[in-house]
């Protein structure tokens, strides 16, 4: 089954593999406690943890 959602919580508790897209390209795939805690891209970082990012 495919969900779409921007739910980090929902996604992290019900997906068994996020495909994060930006654009309608997917820049970055993965287990959920990947993408969501350590995403490799700069866009996952600043969507996941939008704190973290420059000022």
């Amino acid at each position: 089954m495919v969900v779409g959602s921007h739910n980090v919580e929902f996604n992290r508790l019900a997906a068994t593999e996020i495909v994060f897209l930006d654009a309608g390209r997917v820049i970055e795939t993965g287990p959920p406690a990947q993408v969501i805690t350590a995403p490799k891209t700069d866009r996952a970082r600043r969507f996941f943890h939008p704190s973290t990012g420059p000022a």
